[in-house]
């Protein structure tokens, strides 16, 4: 659900910025190029969108947010007709100033829990070594947390995308010893300010999580504003600079052949 498939979706597609979506009018995304490139999907020459295949994940053209506007999105969805019962997630994306997705766990600081490396970490290592920070728990693994780097006391650096997945937790004394799922990508000197983060869900304001409904069912949700950190449904994430709507059809991948059909589309920018 929060995978990397950007890297091929997004970029496939030049990262063009929807046209037209400055005012009040409806902008109707219903072709090709108003959606990431996906072999799952089809459009019918009449503007439905056919998304077949498991976990077939799409996302509209980025375009540029005020988090002083309101932002309208409205569709119609269907599971496609004699296709088995699948579940849905109908929402949006928050994308950074390079018009990358930000995953849920770049934002989700988990409370009293900044610190600093111990010691230098290398590039390539998967250990590291902090000084226990004040909020440490010992049942961290059950709260699904990781390591980012640099992080700063007011969260100015969210979204912090160095987030690396531990695996295990040593405590000696007044340090811990982490081993990161991961090699690092860089070094960090002794001192590197870090924090944990959580992992979290996505921006599903539409429909999260549901079978999708038999019949033709209208939904339509408002994202505005701009939150410090979190992962909002309906409000941009921390820095966001660009938004976009995102489909994740068929998600359970024990269900075969189902599908999920969708038209209507409309993105409206309100003042």
């Amino acid at each position: 659900m929060n995978g990397g498939w950007w890297k091929c979706g997004l970029t496939a597609m030049g990262m063009v910025v929807l046209a037209g979506v400055a005012g009040a009018e409806a902008v109707d995304l219903k072709t090709a190029a108003d959606w990431s490139k996906n072999p799952a999907l089809k459009i019918s020459e009449d503007g439905v969108l056919t998304l077949s295949g498991r976990r077939a994940d799409i996302s509209s053209t980025p375009f540029e947010i005020d988090p002083a506007k309101k932002y309208k999105v409205s569709m119609e969805i269907r599971r496609t007709p004699g296709s088995p019962e699948n579940i849905c997630y109908v929402g949006n994306w928050s994308l950074d100033a390079g018009k990358k997705p930000m995953q849920p766990y770049y934002v989700m600081p988990a409370a009293k829990t900044d610190s600093t490396l111990a010691e230098a970490a290398v590039k390539g290592g998967k250990t590291v070594t902090i000084m226990k920070p004040a909020g440490w728990a010992e049942d961290f693994q059950k709260r699904n947390w990781g390591l980012v780097f640099n992080a700063k006391p007011d969260l100015s650096d969210l979204p912090n995308d160095s987030y690396n997945v531990v695996t295990a937790a040593e405590v000696d004394g007044d340090k811990v010893k982490l081993t990161l799922r991961s090699p690092l990508g860089q070094d960090y000197p002794a001192g590197t300010a870090t924090r944990f983060h959580s992992s979290g869900s996505g921006m599903y304001a539409g429909w999260a999580g549901k079978p999708a409904p038999e019949e033709w069912t209208p939904i339509s949700w408002v994202v505005t504003g701009a939150s410090k950190s979190g992962n909002h449904a309906k409000i941009w994430w921390a820095n966001a600079k660009y938004g976009a709507v995102r489909i994740i059809a068929n998600y359970n991948p024990a269900i075969k052949d189902s599908g999920l059909e969708v038209r209507n589309v409309k993105l409206e920018v309100l003042d």
